[in-house]
């Protein structure tokens, strides 16, 4: 009796092995109807691939047979930072060939494909999935994450691994893969293709690689496979917006917070030790302190799912975030005795994610700074429409003052472009405010097609001076 269940009960837990390979083969992506052929493996195949094709899937989580989404895609990487780095994706399949194959490359779609290996799962390996649980890894390839508790069964089922590998450049590719083993209870006829490549700048995609099964009289064995990876290049980070509308901006003007998500589909928490933020002035003047950034806060992990379902719903299509970090952008309309321009407030936020060669990220900030001043009918700008280039043009708006008795120059040295003829002049009071008359022209022969960049600047004095900046727009034909 006891000798029996000496074996009986290895081949019993073997038989859990197997129905969670079996469950894992269930978990397939669906077949597209122009790829049938190649997704539906037939039995009498002597490889039989779980999967041909990896492609990122976000996955719900379940492990129930009619999920359709595959466990191999949910661990799959799939976005990818472009370098000289060798990324690696596996493929599994159950040999039914009672004797010798030969696997060979016979076509690769990139030189970004660098390279292939094959390992076979011997009777030694199985028994360690089973005595470390390992089996809930074997989707997801012999070194990926195992479950807490497990850390060490990634590796020690690793080492069990002898693998064959060849890079592509050797020419002439090809794998010996032996019969599968017999007379242990651990033996399970289960094979590891792995592909190696590397990402580069606007890849093509998907990676492909062919390959043919022989047998050891060099007899086809079935159609060639063909292996398909999906994947994105991927900056180290994104951010979730690109610009920010802090709309209309007061001296009482409490200050206005707002959020910049910075989030990584390549790197984990911790990845981005280097992430900052800085605020510029277009103009190329010193930003000023209305507009500032704090350091970055790590998201939470129980929060990232929600992220990265709200980023997939808006791109329409998965995105994967693995790490994400909240910077506030806050915008005052006072700091002191200190105040913005009255009009056009622009700034920019530039993240710099601290890693070499990666692109920096830039949010456009935009408030409206109302005061004391302002431009009759609510303008924001004065606008010279279209006119003669050959004769040039001329536009005059009213403008109002809180303070009657304050002065309103023009700023010397200020006005863009510096050919523009600028003359200001004061008008009588009215309804208890001061009233001005703002005169811009453009001389003859100065301006074809768009003026998109004119500029004029006011200054209204008292003991807390404030400046207007007023743009100035307008097209000049022929």
């Amino acid at each position: 009796m006891k000798s029996a269940l000496k074996y009986l009960l290895p081949i019993a837990l073997l038989m859990g092995i197997v129905f969670a390979v079996t469950v894992f083969s269930w978990h397939k992506p669906p077949e597209e109807p122009d790829k049938k052929d190649e997704q539906l493996v037939p039995t009498t195949r002597a490889l039989e691939y779980f999967t041909t094709t990896r492609k990122w899937e976000l996955g719900d989580g379940t492990l129930l047979p009619d999920n359709t989404t595959s466990l191999q895609d949910v661990a799959f990487t799939g976005y990818y930072e472009a370098g000289e780095v060798t990324n690696a994706t596996q493929f599994w399949f159950r040999n039914r060939h009672p004797g010798p194959v030969t696997l060979k490359l016979a076509g690769v779609n990139c030189g970004s494909c660098s390279g292939a290996r094959v390992a076979v799962i011997p009777p030694s390996a199985a028994e360690v999935l089973y005595r470390m649980a390992g089996f809930s890894v074997l989707p997801f390839g012999p070194v990926a994450a195992c479950p807490t508790g497990m850390a060490g069964a990634g590796t020690v089922f690793s080492n069990e691994l002898k693998w064959e590998a060849h890079t592509f450049l050797e020419g002439n590719v090809s794998y010996t893969i032996p019969p599968p083993a017999t007379g242990s209870p651990w033996a399970m006829p289960l094979g590891i293709l792995e592909l190696n490549f590397k990402v580069k700048p606007n890849p093509r995609v998907p990676l492909s690689a062919r390959f043919a099964t022989f047998d050891e009289a060099g007899q086809p064995l079935q159609p060639d496979d063909l292996f398909s990876i999906f994947y994105a290049q991927s900056q180290p980070a994104e951010v979730d917006k690109s610009a920010i509308d802090a709309g209309e901006l007061a001296d009482n003007t409490q200050g206005r917070t707002h959020v910049v998500t910075v989030y990584s589909s390549t790197r984990g928490p911790g990845e981005l030790p280097g992430l900052t933020a800085r605020v510029i002035n277009p103009g190329g003047a010193p930003p000023g302190p209305f507009v500032t950034t704090g350091p970055p806060e790590p998201v939470p992990h129980a929060e990232l799912a929600a992220l990265a379902a709200d980023y997939t719903a808006r791109a329409k299509q998965p995105v994967r975030v693995r790490s994400a970090y909240r910077i506030p952008v806050t915008v005052v309309g006072r700091v002191g005795d200190a105040r913005p321009d009255i009009g056009r407030l622009e700034r920019e936020v530039w993240i710099d994610t601290g890693v070499p060669g990666a692109d920096p990220r830039k949010i456009s900030v935009k408030a409206a700074v109302t005061g004391p001043v302002t431009i009759a009918g609510g303008a924001t700008e004065l606008n010279l429409g279209s006119f003669k280039h050959q004769g040039g043009a001329a536009e005059t708006v009213l403008l109002s003052t809180d303070q009657p008795d304050a002065p309103l120059v023009v700023v010397p040295g200020t006005t863009q472009p510096d050919f523009l003829d600028v003359s200001l002049k004061k008008l009588p009071e009215g309804g208890g405010r001061g009233q001005w008359q703002l005169t811009v022209r453009v001389p003859a022969n100065r301006v074809q097609g768009e003026l998109t960049d004119g500029l004029v600047v006011l200054e209204l004095k008292g003991p807390n001076p404030q400046r207007i900046r007023i743009p100035v727009r307008g097209r000049g034909v022929l």
